[in-house]
Formats: C-alpha cells, structure tokens, sequence
C-alpha cells in the first residue's frame, strides 16, 4: 500500500511537473501578448501597449504568479497632436493559487501595483479621454462563484483630473494596505494614503498637499449594488473625520448616497489646516482652544447631471488660535458658517487681538464661478501685528489701519466687481527686505467708490524722498484679472507733489539682476511739481510736467526744471513697450547751463562732444532725440541720432589739442586760451557722427569758422577757418607755417592782409583725431582766395588809372568848351557891330536888333553871305 502511494505520488508529481513544464512552454511571451492585449484593446477602445510578460509556476507553488510590465492604455491623437496616456503602470503582479481556479473560484494571495498613472482630462468641446465602456445588456454572464483578494496593495499611485473649465485635482503618493472578499456579499478592509491632495477650481486652489489618511470598513451586496460604510475614518492633514452611511445603485447611472461626516475630535488647528495656503501663514506648532463642531451630509443621487444635497455646518465658540513663538493669541474666535454645493454663508466672523478687531460677514456663491458678496471692518494698531501673526524675518510694521468696506461681484470678473467703503492710514510705518528704502509716515484716506479708488491727500516718506497724492485710480480691480481678457486697463489720474526726491535711493544698487523693465499694464496722467530732485549727485529743482503711461510708452510733456545753473525743457515719450529694447524719442532744451558741470555728469555725451575739459562758461542747446537702449537701460549709442542747435556765452576755449597745435604752427600762443563771445551753430549726430554746421565765433582779435565731422571713435574731419590781425603777419613770417606758405605766389604773399579788413585769413584741412589733430593748409582754397584778393587789387587799380584819365580828359574838355563859347561872344559881339555899320545907311538903326538869329531871319540873302564872310575871316584870324 505504502509503495502504491510513493508509485501515486510521484505519478501525481511527474503530472504537475508535465503540466507547469507545458504551461510554460505553451504561455510564451509572444502567446500572452497575443492573447491579452486584444482582448484589453476590446474591453478599452484604446490601443494598448505591454513591454512585457513573466509566468512563475514552480517557484509561486502552489500558486501562480502572473506579471505584466510597462502596461499603458494610450489616448489617441487630437488635432495631429500626440496626447499623454489614460493610464499606464510600472508592473502588476497577480498571484493565484491553483486549486480554487479548479473549482471556478477566484482566490487572489496578492495583487500588486506598482506606480500607477492615472489621468482624465475634459476637453473644451466637451469631450474627454475617456474610452465608451460597453453597456450592461452586452455584458456576459460571468461563470466565477467567488473571489477573494487576501492583499491589495498599490505602490506610490497617482490619480489626476483636468478639465478646461480650470478644475484640477490631483492626488500623489496613494498607498493601498487592503483585503476584499467576494461571495454573496463583498467586503473590503485595509488602509488607504495619500501623501498630496490637490485641488484647484475658478482660480482659487482649495487643497494643496493636502495628506490624507483613509481606515476602510465597507460591506457590499453585488446583487442589490449597495454598500455600507461602518466605522470609516478620514483624517484630511489634522482635521479627523468619521464617516458612516449607504451607497445604492453604485452600478446605475443614478447612485444613491445617504451619507453623514462629522468630526467628534475636531481642533482648531484642524479647520485651519485646511485653509488655503495663501490666506494663512505656516501652522507648524500653532495652538487652539474653543469649542469646535463640523457636521456634514449628503443625501441623493449622483449622476452626471445631479449632484446630492451636501450641507456642512461649522461652528466655533469662543476660540483663540496661537502661533508657535509669539507672545499674543487671536482670541475670542466666533465663527458660524454654513456651506452647500452651491454657496458658504459666513453669518458671522469675529475675532480680537492685541490692538485689532476684526468683523466680517457675507456669502461666497458658486465654487466653479465664485460671485462673492462680503462687508467687513478691520481695525488694527499695527505694531501690535506681530505679537499675535508672524511676519516675514526683518520686517518692521507699525502705524493704525482702519478699513470699513464691502466687496461684490464674481471673482472671475475682477473688472466688473463693485466695492465701496473707506481705509484710514494714520502714521503707518513698514520696512521689509523686499524694500529699497522703508517708507514712514503714510497717512490719508482711500475711499472705496464702485471701481475707483480715490487718495485724498495720501502723503507718506521713503528714505529721504516724500510724496503727496491727490487722485484717483479706475478699474483698479482689473489688476487681478487676466489681461487676455481685454478688460479696461486701470487708470491713474492726478497729482504728485514733493519736497525732495532722490531718485538713487529709490533704485536698486544691483541693476543687473534686475532684469528688463516691466510696466504695470495701466493708464496714467499725472502731473508733478517736485521741489528738489537729486540723481547720482546731480540736483534739480522746482520740476514740474505731465507724465502719461498708455500701452508701455511713458510720455512726458511741459517738463521743466532748474538744471546745472540754467533751465532743463523736455517733451517726448520714452518706449517700454518691448522692455528688451526701450525707444526714447522727444526734444530736450538746456538754457544757460554751465558747460563744464554738464559734461562732467553726462561724461557719456562728452565721449562725443568732447568739450568737458575744454569749454568753460555757459551753453543753450535745443535738439529733437532719438534713442535706443538695451534691457538695463544703457543707451546704445550707434542708434543715436540728434539734431539741433547748440551755443556757448560768455565762456572760453581752453587747451584744446586743435587749439595747441593751431598756437604751434602760427607762432601764436594766445590761441591757446580764447575768450569766446556768444556763438550758435547747427549739428546733427547719425551714423556714428557729429556734423558740426556754420560755427562762427569770434574770440578777441581773432575769428574761427567752423565746418565738419566728428566721430564717436574721436576721429574728425573738419574745415577750419581763422581769421587773424594783420600784425599777426610778422609773426607767421617766423613761424613753422610760413614754409607751408612759401608755395604761393609772390602775389598771394604780399595780399595776405586783406586791405578791406587789415586781416589774415588762414584755411586748414583738420584730420586724425580729437587729442591728436593734424593741421594742413587747404593751399587750393588759399590761393584761390589769395588770387582773388590780388585780381580785385589789380582791378581796382586799373580802374583808378582809367577814373583818373576820364577826369583829365573831363576837365580838359570842359575848359575848351569855356574858351571856346567866350570866343563865339566876343565874335558874336564883334559880328553884330560889324553889321550896325554896314546897315547903318539902309534902315534905321535904331530898328535893328542885335540878336543874331532876328538878322539871319529879317537880313536878305546877300547880308547873309556878307556874315557868313565876315566870320569866317575872323575865326581864321583866331
């Protein structure tokens, strides 16, 4: 009998050892894959992808163990976009023992997850990721009587859900310690955590990393869909929650819930735990006292349409919240609030401090869509905040703060909320890390009226600089809205006032890491008259002007201001529109300002200029500006471009080097140091260059004109004429630039002092550079101008020479003409006695005339022969 048994035995043994063997044979990798991923692609309506698969038979016996690795269910593409996957997990194991699966029960010693992914995603036309499961009528009838899970576990899971209506839930680091056993009735057991719980929907995030601890009692009939929750607890952070209730039709459209949650242990620190991260500071240690009571149910039906009637009930009397370190309390904490589906009532909210009082009421409707409706009064001595609320390390509050006002509208609207009520400032005082300078003395009054926010007289102190505002600032709450939304851009209007403002201690010293210059998306108009302003040692005093700010482009107009001893002017706009390449495009005027303070601050327009060290006295200048700038603001500039006018008064040119080496050709030192009279001139600067155009002036017995370029590298190129008084000539003759002369002719030699201006003008071609010029004489211009002197001369005496033979001929021509009419008288007379006597015996004699012409008419013909005989007998003898 005993052989009989080992023969079975081994039989029994060779058996299952044929049969793992055949098994493994028969369930290749290639097999499993064909067999379950069509049969999952069905099931989903997804591809489906698995890296890989691994049977143990004789090492799990008497179990099975099946395992499938890199398991995803993929989303197909939207738009020829590729989408992230529905789920997907790292590995899942199953094991099975063998002798239930022959009696068709399904007995599992383990099913292990490791990091499943999970993700939902609601689409904005509605639609989601999610595959379309099979109706119940097309399930078939399965033939297992029982299943049994002796451990469930799941290995640092995460579940997501994302909708495009901005709702997002996510949960990471899910642990699962369950057991769940399926008969008539299923039962489920076993510990559920997760290490972050988050939640956001309508902008506001809800959860935040929330830990949440669930112990699972659940008892479900498969039949009846119900199941029952007993003695379930639900720790969310430190607030600790019991659950108990049914759950019907779980398998319908429509579930059944008939459930109640409340919290017999409930704190203080708990409710606040749950508070949103950016309304309250660190509870790390925080304490409470008071009595506390939370109380919630839900009852109806959940479908895709229908959500149950959910009701919570919170309740704080007489409470008081402490934080760790800090010698005060909140206290006398009352709040009573409920909340639905739909809306939180806050019907009271009190609480008081060491020198606050706080009081709020209202209501908050629609979670999706907050629309908020609250009214509320806060005074606070606010030197007494930080003994009760802690404040970021270094920070220095004091000062009293009164607000009494109300807030209504929907919070996804933030440009169409209503607000209205007023703020006190009184002598408030704040000082933080995140501040250049602490601002002191802040008082006035904000009036809260619709959306606009009006200042009367807000004056406060930062560092040395104070500030008066008078105004007021429109559709201020569109500063929290989404600007994509095209909602009307704030608008400040008014006026700024100040005794003193020092620009420098208002900028941070690090301007590198302060990045490209972003400005707030607002309108402004704002006039100001400031007293004194003080930059990087330069000072100005009684400015005033208007400053505009539309669409990133600061614009400024009237500006005015003392400057430097004389009067800045400047109108324009300034483009930060594109913060990475700022634009600034206007006008400037500087009116008697002194020459070498200007140049010294501005040492960046004296690397074009160059006159700094050189030009002593006064200066105006009008000019039209264009300029382009990097992201910290330094001026490129190769973008410049400049045109204008630009004079000197009652100042002097002192060694410069054109000047020095001018003195050093003529010989003549005083060139070195010229008192300069008033002079204006034309420039432009493009392109790298000043063109300096028409620049006279005059500088003692000397005279210089002007015409050229220079460029930013210090190279220049410019005509130069100087005009010199003619004792000047001795000198010359002695001087390095006389063997420059000896090329002209003799005659241009000895025209070199103009007789017209008893003066000598030189021209030179001006080249190389700014600190080392070289001078030529421009001999074509020279000798043109000198042999036009000499051709004017030569001229001019020839026509003296002529004037002086037409007046000799003149005179000589007019003393004939005298002689010869006293000769034609004398005959004339001689003639007409001549004529008496030989008429004396014809007519009376007393009727004749003596006019010559009566004779030539009255006389006959022969008397007229004896005249014209008898005078010419006597202009022979002449």
């Amino acid at each position: 009998m005993r052989k009989l048994l080992l023969i079975t035995a081994g039989v029994l043994a060779g058996l299952l050892i044929l049969l793992f063997v055949g098994l493994k044979l028969y369930l290749t990798d290639e097999r499993l894959r064909a067999m379950v991923e069509p049969a999952m692609e069905s099931a989903l309506a997804r591809d489906v992808s698995i890296g890989g698969f691994e049977l143990r038979l004789l090492r799990s016996f008497p179990n099975i163990t099946v395992g499938a690795t890199e398991v995803a269910v993929h989303t197909p593409a939207r738009d020829n976009e590729p989408q992230p996957d529905l789920a997907s997990l790292d590995a899942l194991w199953i094991k099975l023992p063998i002798l239930p699966l022959l009696q068709s029960k399904v007995h599992i010693t383990a099913l292990e997850l490791e990091k499943p992914r999970v993700l939902v995603e609601y689409y904005e036309d509605g639609t989601s990721n999610l595959p379309a499961f099979a109706s119940e009528g097309e399930e078939e009838a399965g033939v297992v009587k029982e299943i049994a899970i002796a451990s469930f576990n799941i290995v640092d899971g995460q579940i997501a859900y994302s909708h495009a209506d901005g709702t997002l839930l996510v949960i990471e680091g899910m642990e699962t310690t369950l057991s769940a056993a399926l008969r008539d009735l299923a039962a489920v057991t076993g510990d559920v955590s997760i290490a972050s719980f988050y939640f956001e929907t309508g902008g506001i995030t809800y959860a935040d990393g929330w830990p949440v601890v669930a112990n699972v009692d659940a008892t479900a009939n498969l039949d009846s869909s119900w199941v029952t929750l007993a003695n379930t607890a639900l720790q969310i952070d430190a607030l600790e929650l019991d659950l108990q209730g049914d759950i019907q039709d779980w398998d319908k459209e429509a579930i059944g819930i008939d459930l109640e949650v409340d919290a017999p242990n409930a704190t203080i620190e708990g409710i606040w735990s749950l508070m949103p991260a950016a309304l309250v500071k660190d509870i790390a240690g925080l304490r409470g006292t008071g009595a506390v009571a939370v109380e919630a149910s839900m009852n109806g039906v959940l479908s895709e349409t229908e959500l149950p009637e959910t009701n919570i009930a919170i309740r704080i009397a007489d409470g008081s919240l402490q934080y760790p370190g800090l010698p005060a309390a909140i206290q006398q904490i009352n709040l009573d609030a409920v909340a639905d589906l739909e809306s939180l009532q806050i019907r009271t909210l009190s609480a008081i401090a060491a020198g606050a009082l706080l009081n709020l009421s209202g209501s908050l409707q629609q979670y999706a869509n907050p629309v908020v409706n609250m009214a509320g009064k806060l005074q606070a001595d606010l030197e007494s905040l930080q003994q009760f609320y802690p404040l970021e390390e270094n920070t220095q509050l004091a000062g009293k703060l009164d607000i009494d006002a109300s807030l209504q509208g929907a919070v996804a609207k933030p440009a169409e909320m209503n607000a209205s009520g007023q703020v006190l400032l009184e002598a408030i005082q704040y000082n933080s890390t995140a501040l250049q300078q602490p601002v002191s003395d802040l008082n006035g009054q904000l009036v809260l009226a619709g959306n606009t926010l009006s200042a009367q007289a807000v004056s406060l102190t930062s560092g040395k600089s104070d500030f008066t505002f008078t105004g007021a600032l429109q559709n201020y709450t569109s500063f929290l809205a989404d600007p994509s939304e095209g909602v009307p851009a704030p608008v400040i209007t008014g006026t700024l006032n100040s005794r003193y403002l020092d620009i420098s201690e208002q900028l941070s010293d690090d301007t590198t890491a302060a990045g490209p210059i972003e400005l707030p998306g607002v309108i402004a108009d704002v006039a100001f008259n400031v007293e004194e302003v003080a930059y990087g040692g330069l000072s100005l005093s009684d400015a005033g002007g208007k400053l505009g700010l539309v669409d990133g482009v600061i614009t400024f107009e009237g500006a005015s201001a003392g400057f430097l001893d004389g009067i800045l002017q400047a109108a324009g706009s300034f483009d930060l529109s594109d913060p990475l390449a700022p634009v600034f495009d206007g006008t400037l005027g500087l009116n008697q300002v002194r020459a070498s303070r200007f140049f010294t601050a501005f040492n960046q327009l004296d690397q074009i200029a160059r006159l700094g060290s050189f030009l002593d006295g006064f200066f105006d200048s009008e000019a039209s500006i264009g300029l382009k700038m990097d992201q910290d603001l330094n001026p490129q500039l190769e973008s410049l471009f400049a045109e204008g006018t630009f004079g000197a008064t009652g100042g002097a040119l002192k060694g410069m080097p054109i000047q020095e080496k001018l003195a050093s050709l003529t010989g003549l030192q005083a060139l070195t140091d010229l008192d300069v009279g008033a002079w204006t001139h034309k420039f432009n600067i493009s392109g790298e260059k000043m063109h300096v155009q028409a620049l006279n002036f005059g500088a003692g017995a000397f005279n210089f004109g002007v015409n050229g370029s220079q460029g930013f590298d210090g190279s220049i190129d410019y005509q130069l004429r100087v005009e010199l008084p003619a004792s000047a000539q001795e000198t010359l003759s002695n001087a390095p630039l006389q063997q420059a002369l000896q090329p002209l002719s003799q005659l241009a030699q000895v025209a070199l002092v103009d007789p017209a201006t008893n003066r000598i003008t030189l021209d030179f071609d001006a080249g190389g550079s700014f600190a080392s010029p070289e001078l030529s004489l421009d001999n074509e211009l020279l000798r043109s101008r000198l042999d036009a002197r000499a051709s004017a001369l030569a001229d001019g005496a020839r026509s003296e020479a002529q004037a002086r033979l037409d007046s000799l001929e003149s005179a000589a021509k007019m003393k004939a003409e005298a002689e010869l009419a006293e000769q034609k008288r004398l005959l004339e007379e001689k003639a007409a006695e001549e004529a008496k006597k030989l008429l004396s015996g014809v007519v009376d004699s007393s009727a004749i005339s003596t006019d010559l012409d009566s004779l030539k008419e009255k006389g006959g013909e022969v008397l007229k022969d004896r005249l014209k005989g008898l005078l010419g007998r006597k202009k022979k003898k002449n």
